[in-house]
């Protein structure tokens, strides 16, 4: 099982103590990352634009942020309270 999956997925990612590791192990579209044609392992940094054939992803941190100013767990204000 784990060979079919590697001949219709012949690229990924990999995850290791230091970070994100891309990788193509011989894709007919090719792999590429911020534009550049992957050929060896190369590590993947948050903000970085990665595309497998015709689909691309942006990689973005582990840990999602809330906007400037607001907590995640903020409730409805005064104004939000009912009569």
């Amino acid at each position: 099982m784990r060979f079919a999956a590697r001949r219709q997925f012949p690229n990924g990612m990999i995850r290791r103590e230091d970070g994100w590791v891309l990788s193509d192990l011989g894709s007919h579209n090719g792999t590429r990352l911020n534009g550049w044609l992957v050929r060896e392992a190369v590590r993947v940094r948050a903000g970085d634009r990665v595309e497998f054939g015709s689909m691309a992803f942006i990689i973005q941190d582990d840990q999602p942020t809330a906007p400037a100013g607001q907590q995640e767990d903020e409730g409805p204000g005064p104004a939000d309270a009912g009569p």
